[in-house]
């Protein structure tokens, strides 16, 4: 079934809802929307109706649980049979939004698979599961392979819908996967991995930003099920479903059950007991014992020894650096770009020169601290600067110094405090690339799955960073729940059991990673994609107490700078704790006590998971989200049999509507189809206005009056060029009725119209005539003008009398024997004069004529009009004049007048008119037969003609039916005779045809002699006759011009 118009889509403003005005787009979706007996109707909400009550069903699905039905037994009644809509939404959200709800909801049902359904909540017997739970579970599964199923049952347009409404989804999901449920975010990242490796609807780098929300046995059973889930939904191969089907059956109740023990994860508790050992020689970052920060870097040693008496505990939460007032983020002591594969060790070779820039602008802060002998890095955010004017020191002399990286740094005479301000950058530090950013930091290759996902970064530096970051995520944990003396157990425990050849590939097997090793990860896989990037140390400073933000030995970190084509980006691929892992613990308790505080703006890109948690969502959305299924159906009431009967009764007038609309439409289509005259397109417009029709079907049927309009415009311009082109009417007064049309006046247009039609009835005829005669007309110039000479005259080839015998003179004077080139030594063409040759027409007209006689001669006028205007035209040989006569002469057309211009001459009888409107309208029979004056009159302009045109051959042509009635016979016989143009006919060829029979010739050649007239019994004949004659006339006239 046709869309509606687009225009039914949008809600239309400040205007109350009417039903009746949706009718074709509740046929619409009845029709298009139902699939497998599925009923779709209008209603007041979205519900659902099924064979029986919702008390009915839940007692059913929890009896098929508990085994007292059996899943035939239950299937029909948890089916719906109807779909309701809110019609309301129509004209709210526009057909499109309802149409795809209404398409995608049907074909759910239609696919979903109930008895399966029934089946499946058969086998959960004796598990401790809601049934309410199952549904939600068996959903999660069989959605997907719903949505498959549908999308190839659909063409393109259809797979587009619902590939958008999977996209849709996909961002709902990764924008709220931690909200879920356990089992739900299992089955979630499983649907997300589908739709990223099978349909390219998710970025690989979104898919592991789900992945790595989940815990660590969520991760476990993820990473047992994604191919069992890929098989069965593309193909709905059983084995994959009931794998599926078992893991919900054993796997899911496991995580659903929250923990209980208090303790780790298995693999948590397996790396703690591989940590004892390394335990003792970790060391905090940042103090000199620390073996990842080579001599070299010795600056970067930031702990104080400890105070008497105090503990390990309280060491690590004094404070190194103090900034104030508060403010957070990642503070940079060193920028490293130097990998030691054998020490596996990063260092930045600093290249120092001194400080002593000062700084205006009131948003600053201040860094203070205590300082021993010696050179200390002095860690700030990227983009920031010190002020030196604002420098304070007490006990010691201080120089601030600066490395190539923009690293700022402190160098102290003695033992002594500081204090000094600092704020962003107005020219921000332009760092620079070296070769060692791009070097690999490993030899041989990584796992499978991880070198196959650096060969799969696509786009921008920072779309593959962020990639690599997101792999990184959905594949590793941080140690011990976010402890960081396992952290640092961790990190000595990756270095100590590594050589220079596997310490990378040890990094990429272990399920946990802290900070320097992910970081360190991170950049081995930036520089295997071609993207300089370098490793980070510093701090992330977090919260305020009391204003301040703190820098101790508990917020030593590492994160990762990429380049991206213009400058360098922070990004930190740290991975998250395992949720089992974490354990309340004093630290949590202290953080949660601290003050949140704004953060530093330096240019860096964070975790697309830490921007959703700064914009945060309320515990009411979470709780909200947590708690929705997957099925679309969960949300939709349950009808009942009065709502069905009402809204099949509405679909019913709906229906009926529409089909009285449609014959409406259609009779006033015919009636549109069928207006003749512009006063009837005025009276539909009328009509059209007062219908009850639909706006769009008023303004298609407008449309169509406007059209039709145009089109009769149209048609009375074509005959009007016409009329022109075949020189019935002159330019002008085409224009001026042109410029009436346009002025769009209906009942004006009807005038104009007619006065057309009036004109234009002539021409018709005329055309008639014209159409009749044209095939004659194109044999006889085929055969008289095809091979005339142009403006050149003829000739004998003085030779040819001896290269091929003798010369036939009388041959090569036939015309036809010239034209068919059947004559040996033919004539010689040589360029002199311009042979021409004119003819009068002088046609009787008189009562006698009426009837046929008068067709055939108006015929022939037209005949010799339309072939000797074509041959003036191609050749320049002949004027011609044509005259009527009946009692009287009236001249039709003169020897000076073009036949086919439209332009209107002044004739003698004091009218103006185009040749062949004149030719059409005079002649007319009346009268008697006065051939006399109306030779005469012939004569006499031909007489003209030649004393004009002395070269020209002429000749004279009457068409009559019969002897003179006037008593002038003997007249005109001897006028005829007489050659001296001064008193008589002159020196002209001429002969009479006559369309009758032998009897009626006599009385005619009594007056133009025998060989003079010549008679047809048809028009066909009268045809061949009178050009024959034409063709001895042109014999005539070429022996004249035969040298």
């Amino acid at each position: 079934m046709e869309r509606p118009p687009h225009e039914f889509n949008e809600p239309q403003a400040q205007e109350k809802s009417r039903p009746e005005k949706l009718t074709r787009e509740m046929l619409f979706l009845a029709e298009q929307s139902a699939e497998g007996g599925l009923k779709v109707l209008p209603g007041k909400e979205w519900s659902l109706h099924y064979p029986v009550e919702p008390e009915i069903r839940a007692e059913k699905l929890q009896g098929l649980l508990d085994g007292k039905y059996t899943a035939q037994e239950v299937e029909h009644d948890i089916k719906p049979d109807a779909l309701l809509y809110d019609a309301q939404d129509i004209q709210k959200d526009g057909l499109e939004s309802v149409s795809a709800r209404v398409r995608d909801l049907s074909a759910f049902i239609a696919h979903y698979d109930y008895s399966r359904f029934a089946e499946f909540v058969a086998s959960m017997q004796g598990r401790d599961i809601p049934v309410s739970e199952l549904e939600s579970l068996y959903t999660e599964v069989t959605q997907s392979r719903v949505q498959k199923k549908v999308m190839d049952a659909y063409g393109h347009t259809g797979r587009k819908q619902i590939e958008g409404a999977l996209r849709n989804e996909a961002e709902a999901v990764i924008q709220g996967i931690e909200n879920l449920p356990r089992s739900q975010k299992v089955l979630k990242a499983l649907k997300i991995n589908w739709l990223s490796e099978e349909l390219g609807l998710v970025a690989t780098e979104e898919r592991d930003r789900v992945v790595s929300e989940l815990s660590g046995d969520e991760r476990k059973i993820f990473e047992t099920l994604q191919d069992s889930y890929k098989e069965y939904i593309q193909n709905g191969d059983e084995n994959s479903y009931q794998e599926l089907t078992e893991a919900i059956q054993e796997d899911f109740p496991k995580i659903q059950k929250p923990s209980t023990s208090g303790e780790s994860s298995e693999s948590m508790q397996e790396l703690e007991k591989e940590l004892e050992e390394f335990a003792e020689q970790a060391v905090p970052p940042g103090s000199p014992e620390d073996p990842a920060i080579p001599p070299e870097d010795d600056d970067e040693y930031h702990t104080p020894p400890p105070s008497p008496g105090e503990s390990k505990e309280k060491m690590q939460e004094r404070a190194i650096f103090e900034i104030n007032p508060a403010l957070g983020g990642y503070y940079a002591s060193g920028r490293k770009s130097y990998f030691d594969i054998a020490t596996k060790t990063w260092s930045k070779k600093k290249q120092l020169s001194s400080y002593t820039t000062s700084i205006e602008g009131k948003d600053r802060r201040t860094i203070s601290g205590t300082l021993d002998k010696g050179l200390k890095s002095l860690p700030l955010p990227t983009g920031y600067e010190l002020d030196v004017d604002s420098l304070k020191v007490k006990g010691a002399n201080i120089e601030i110094k600066r490395d190539q990286n923009g690293c700022f740094y402190i160098e102290s005479s003695g033992n002594g405090s500081f204090s000094v301000d600092f704020l962003q950058e107005q020219n921000p530090f332009a760092g620079k690339v070296i070769p060692e950013d791009t070097e690999s930091l490993y030899q041989g290759d990584l796992s499978q799955k991880t070198e196959t996902t650096i060969s799969k970064f696509i786009g921008s530096p920072l779309q593959k960073a962020e990639q690599a970051r997101q792999h990184i995520l959905a594949n590793h944990f941080y140690p011990g729940g976010g402890d960081l003396e396992k952290a640092q157990a961790l990190q000595h425990k990756l270095r100590s059991e590594s050589t220079g050849d596997d310490y990378l590939q040890n990094i990429d097997q272990s399920e946990y990673l802290e900070c320097y090793s992910a970081n360190t990860k991170f950049i081995a896989l930036m520089r295997k994609a071609g993207i300089p990037a370098r490793l980070v140390v510093g701090h992330k400073v977090e919260g305020a107490k009391k204003g301040k933000s703190s820098i101790t030995q508990s917020t030593g970190h590492a994160w990762a700078e990429i380049w991206d084509g213009t400058t360098w980006r922070r990004f930190d691929a740290t991975p998250n704790p395992k949720p089992e892992d974490k354990q309340e613990s004093d630290d949590d308790q202290k953080d949660s006590k601290k003050e949140p505080t704004a953060e530093a703006d330096d240019g860096g890109v964070d975790k697309p998971q830490e921007k959703g948690d700064e914009e945060g969502q309320s515990s009411d959305d979470a709780e909200g989200q947590s708690s929705e299924s997957g099925n679309p159906l969960d949300q939709m009431s349950d009808a009942s049999d009065g709502d069905i009967q009402n809204s099949e009764s509405q679909l019913q007038q709906a229906q009926e509507q529409m089909e009285k609309m449609t014959e409406q439409k259609q009779q006033l289509d015919d009636k549109v189809q069928d207006a003749e005259k512009f006063q009837d397109l005025a009276d539909l417009q009328k009509e059209v206005e007062q219908s009850e029709l639909f706006d769009d079907l008023k303004k298609e049927l407008e449309d169509k009056l406007e059209a039709k309009g145009d089109q009769m415009k149209d048609k009375i311009k074509d005959e009007l060029d016409k009329m022109v082109e075949d020189g019935f009417l002159d330019e002008n007064k085409r224009d001026e009725i042109i410029q009436e049309l346009e002025k769009d006046k209906l009942e004006e247009m009807d005038r104009v119209q007619r006065e057309v039609e009036q004109d234009n009835r002539l021409y018709n005829e005329y055309e008639d005539i014209r159409e009749e005669i044209m095939p004659l007309v194109d044999k006889w110039f085929q055969y008289f003008a095809e091979r005339l000479p142009r403006q050149e005259d003829v000739g004998f080839d003085e030779d040819s009398l001896t290269r091929q015998g003798a010369f036939d003179r009388r041959a090569v004077m036939k015309t036809r024997n010239l034209i068919f080139g059947t004559v040996k030594n033919p004539r010689e063409i040589r360029p002199s004069i311009e042979p021409r040759f004119m003819a009068s027409i002088l046609v009787d007209v008189s009562g006698s004529m009426s009837g046929p006689k008068l067709q055939s001669a108006q015929k022939l006028l037209i005949f010799y009009s339309e072939l000797f205007s074509r041959i003036s035209q191609a050749f320049g040989y002949i004027r011609f004049s044509i005259d009527t006569f009946s009692d009287s002469v009236t001249e039709i057309k003169g020897f000076e007048q073009d036949y086919d211009s439209p332009q209107r001459y002044d004739f003698e009888d004091g009218t103006q008119s185009t040749v062949k409107v004149r030719l059409m309208q005079k002649l007319a029979t009346q009268g008697g037969t006065n051939m006399l004056d109306g030779i005469k009159k012939a004569a006499e302009a031909l007489n003209e003609q030649v004393e004009e045109y002395p070269d020209y051959a002429s000749a004279f042509y009457f068409v009559g039916d019969g002897g003179d009635t006037c008593g002038n016979a003997t007249n005109i016989t001897r006028f005829l005779q007489i050659n001296e143009a001064e008193r008589g006919f002159g020196e002209h060829m001429y002969s009479a045809i006559l369309l009758g029979n032998e009897a009626q010739r006599r009385e005619l050649a009594e007056i133009f002699g025998d060989e003079h007239t010549n008679v047809a019994p048809d028009f066909d004949d009268l045809i061949e006759t009178s050009m024959d004659k034409f063709d001895e006339d042109l014999e005539e006239y070429l022996k004249t011009k035969t040298q």
